[in-house]
């Protein structure tokens, strides 16, 4: 993935529309390093949540690390500044896929006027809108760069001893093995599994349902002889 550019509207400090453009002049694909720097309190951070944001979501490790709900997150970066409500990010970058190179854009919005906020997520590929991609963005994103394995790419230099000490957490572990395909045989067996528990509980019933019409069956015979003895007595 080789960013190009970042566009924030009424996020976190940033009021109104802020473009950051990470492509050198050259359009040089090796330097695919961005390095932010910066005083305190002057956007690093919100640079990189937006960043997380735009790709993630939900499933976001800078949302998971707030503890908030994901309504209240979105609210706490929407820039309130003259009673506005809604915010958006939208995040540039081409991706190698195949032997082709794709440019991509995905943008994520919100609106904050009502009592739920609901967020529109939009891609681009190549300038066109894809509608499926839109829909599906989450599984796309998990192909090429699994959230698990983001905190390894995309962080703050403060917290190096602290992305370190998370590397043998599980989660981790599960995200390297699914970016590294491993995982693809363990998600084979336990589709199998689904499909053999599926297809035994379904004979399984029909087996119960049949020995139950047996048994009724039986019943109805036995309360018939049981009246006719009745009516000889």
């Amino acid at each position: 993935m080789i960013f190009s550019r970042l566009c924030l509207e009424n996020f976190g400090v940033f009021q109104g529309k802020t473009e950051v453009v990470f492509e050198s002049e050259e359009g040089n694909r090796e330097r695919n390093v961005i390095l932010v720097g910066g005083l305190n309190g002057r956007g690093k951070t919100t640079l990189l949540e937006s960043i997380l944001l735009a790709l993630y979501g939900r499933f976001s490790p800078a949302f998971k690390r707030s503890e908030l709900g994901y309504g209240e997150y979105l609210r706490r970066y929407t820039n309130r500044s003259g009673r506005n409500t809604k915010a958006a990010v939208q995040l540039c970058f081409s991706v190698t896929m195949g032997r082709e190179i794709m440019d991509i854009c995905v943008r994520r919005s919100w609106d904050c006027a009502a009592a739920r906020v609901f967020e529109d997520v939009k891609v681009w590929v190549d300038g066109v809108l894809d509608s499926h991609l839109s829909q599906n963005w989450y599984l796309f994103i998990e192909e090429i760069l699994p959230a698990g394995v983001a905190r390894l790419f995309f962080f703050d230099g403060e917290q190096v001893s602290a992305i370190a000490d998370d590397l043998g957490g599980e989660y981790t572990k599960v995200a390297i093995n699914s970016l590294l395909g491993i995982d693809v045989i363990d998600r084979l067996v336990r589709d199998l599994k689904r499909i053999v528990d599926r297809t035994t509980k379904s004979l399984t019933s029909t087996d119960l349902l049949k020995e139950i019409a047996e048994i009724e069956g039986q019943r109805d015979r036995l309360l018939g002889d049981l009246t006719e003895k009745k009516a000889q007595v």
